[in-house]
């Protein structure tokens, strides 16, 4: 088996990334322990040890927490963007050792044996291994890749 495609790292490709791996991610949840706890330590700074400084400080960190949880998918799709590898072209090499991909100079590789999971989205697949998840899109493979890589992860 030996296939071998071409994508782009682009604005809508990222979206893609972020969109069908955040089910999969332990970061998706809510961070409703630190939110409560630094409420809980504002309140007590203001009215236990009357420092209204350090209690604004604290639930000022708080709103900030909740700002960075509702426009996550945003903020990391432009941190992507921003980085070196953002606007690039991605060669990925599927063979019967495993998936390799080459970006700038930069070559990652994962053994079949690597990989614990695999979950099937909607746009195409995460492959999850120690390292954390990798998604590959439908939308750039070549026909008859995705059950290839499916039967080869099951094993």
């Amino acid at each position: 088996m030996q296939f071998s495609y071409q994508y782009t790292l682009d604005k809508a490709f990222y979206r893609e990334c972020f969109q069908q791996c955040a089910p999969y991610s332990a970061a998706n949840k809510p961070k409703y322990l630190l939110l409560i706890s630094l409420v809980a330590l504002g309140l007590f700074s203001i009215y236990g040890l009357n420092n209204h400084y350090l209690g604004n400080f604290m639930i000022l960190l708080a709103v900030l927490e909740c700002i960075a949880y509702y426009f996550k998918e945003a903020w990391w799709v432009q941190r992507q963007l921003w980085s070196r590898a953002g606007g690039s072209k991605v060669e990925v090499n599927v063979t019967n050792k495993g998936i390799e991909t080459k970006n700038r100079g930069n070559t990652m590789s994962w053994t079949w044996g690597e990989f614990l999971q695999i979950h099937r989205t909607e746009k195409g697949i995460v492959l999850v291994s120690n390292k954390g998840n990798h998604y590959l899109s439908d939308a750039h493979m070549p026909d008859g890749l995705l059950e290839q890589i499916l039967q080869k992860v099951k094993k």
